[in-house]
């Protein structure tokens, strides 16, 4: 059940992310804080960004309820390993980011890592 919770707690971290990824992306490049500014109305309006704030709100919630459970240290690294994973999954599907070949090298070595994290609690 915690390897469950922690995925879906990833997941719903990531996906906020992506919300306000695609957000960004549709506002175009911004290069300074004052580009920021400028389109603030364009992210405050947005789907996207209440999108992601929901989100990130059962995220946390679902966060909570692991750390009332569960170990800290084993939660933190399932969620951190999995939304590590789930990143390079959205990056490269969604957002058609290239992957280099070590990046895959560090995912395996992530999850061998969430797997001795786990095994030796």
């Amino acid at each position: 059940m915690q390897y469950i919770l922690s995925i879906t707690t990833a997941i719903l971290i990531v996906s906020a992310q992506s919300s306000w990824k695609h957000m960004m992306s549709s506002l175009g490049k911004i290069s300074s804080l004052s580009d920021l500014f400028t389109k603030k109305y364009q992210i405050i309006f947005s789907p996207y960004f209440y999108l992601g704030i929901i989100l990130y709100i059962l995220a946390t919630l679902l966060y909570f309820t692991l750390l009332s459970r569960f170990q800290f240290s084993v939660v933190q690294a399932i969620v951190v390993a999995g939304s590590l994973v789930i990143s390079f999954i959205v990056a490269s599907v969604l957002f058609k980011e290239h992957i280099m070949p070590f990046q895959y090298l560090g995912i395996l070595l992530i999850l061998i890592g969430v797997y001795f994290v786990g095994r030796l609690s």
